[in-house]
């Protein structure tokens, strides 16, 4: 497979692991010297079946685990390394009952232990499932309930203490829950907005799980305080095309940051933008925006022009160098996110679902 990987200007030695649409898993390893290495970790079936896309992924890369789930509703257990499986086609989610697509999956390593990996999945029906696979190939469910009974589930994050979890969706469903206990839930939220609303993305703020910053359909990023039940959020900043306030651009990607006091957010329109959650400031842009000034201190507007028809599906952040990556129209690209410089791009020629670093 061909790959246009330009290195220049690249941190190294830098690994990350790519997933895509037809459910192949790329490894790419950028060596101390700076030569790109480009292996396939697991091809792809040579039928291409699109039931065995990639939709979510997870590493562990101390145990050297990496859990994937596909369309069809399964997971594997693989090793990011050598691609040896441990675990396949462990049926989670049954599609053809109905229980709904697998939106989510956490590899919970402090639970794990070296032969055994404890991993939490979601689905778009709100069913939230705990399993336990074992290097041997067995598995066993440990708990299941369900997050959202009345609407679509859109996603699921998990905090740095793997002990909590967001989960979002429609309409207007946002809650957090430690295991089986909801501690948080947005009660009745205001909208004077015809349009129905759903939140596409959250994240929890690094090392702080009563701080959630949320993205919704309405080009909006929310931040909460989940010890507030009354659900008023702290802030908002909005994003929209200033001449056109009937043209809505749903945030579809959210990151944060190791300093804990920023957000780096992507749009349906391929803008991707760093935002102080203290203030609504937008930091630094990757894209063509500019900031937009508002009388309204807790509400920042921003405008872009041209309208850019690349959505951002995902942006990962490495924890050893000041690097993230954002996927726009099947590239993947890798920005410097203090300058805000575009550093390299690799176009893989397949759909990408997701991509993360490996620290190891």
């Amino acid at each position: 497979m061909n790959y246009n990987l330009p290195v220049l200007g690249l941190p190294t030695p830098l690994r990350c692991l790519t997933f895509n649409a037809s459910g192949q898993i790329t490894v790419i390893n950028v060596d101390k010297e700076g030569d790109p290495i480009v292996r396939v970790l697991r091809e792809a079936d040579a039928d291409p079946d699109p039931s065995k896309g990639v939709v979510a992924a997870s590493l562990d890369s101390k145990r050297h685990k990496l859990a994937v789930a596909r369309k069809d509703g399964t997971v594997d257990l693989l090793n990011p390394h050598t691609g040896d499986v441990y675990c396949h086609n462990i049926l989670v989610s049954d599609i053809q009952r109905g229980e709904g697509d697998i939106v989510g999956l956490h590899i919970r390593a402090n639970y794990s232990t070296k032969r055994s990996c404890n991993i939490l999945t979601c689905t778009t029906k709100g069913r939230v499932h705990i399993l336990s696979l074992n290097q041997d190939g067995s598995h066993k469910k440990r708990n299941e309930w369900n997050v959202n009974s009345q609407g679509r589930t859109h996603f699921c994050q998990m905090d740095a203490t793997e002990d909590y979890f967001v989960f979002g969706g429609s309409p207007d469903a946002l809650s957090v829950w430690k295991v089986e206990e909801c501690i948080w839930k947005l009660e009745d939220p205001k909208n004077k907005c015809v349009r129905e609303t759903f939140f596409t993305c959250a994240t929890f703020m690094e090392d702080n799980e009563e701080t959630l910053v949320a993205g919704n359909n309405m080009h909006e990023v929310v931040v909460y305080d989940t010890k507030c039940w009354m659900g008023n959020p702290e802030l908002k900043v909005t994003f929209w095309e200033e001449e056109n306030l009937e043209y809505w651009v749903p945030i579809t990607a959210i990151a944060n940051d190791l300093s804990g006091t920023k957000v780096y957010i992507g749009n349906d329109s391929g803008d991707l933008a760093s935002v102080d959650i203290s203030s609504g400031r937008v930091i630094k842009c990757f894209e063509n925006l500019k900031r937009w000034p508002h009388k309204d201190s807790q509400t920042r507007k921003v405008s872009k022009s041209p309208i850019q028809n690349n959505s951002i599906k995902f942006i990962a952040r490495d924890t050893q160098h000041p690097l993230i990556s954002s996927s726009l129209d099947s590239h993947l690209r890798f920005w410097n996110e203090d300058s805000g410089k575009l550093l390299s791009t690799v176009y893989p020629m397949q759909d990408l679902t997701t991509v993360i670093f490996d620290s190891c």
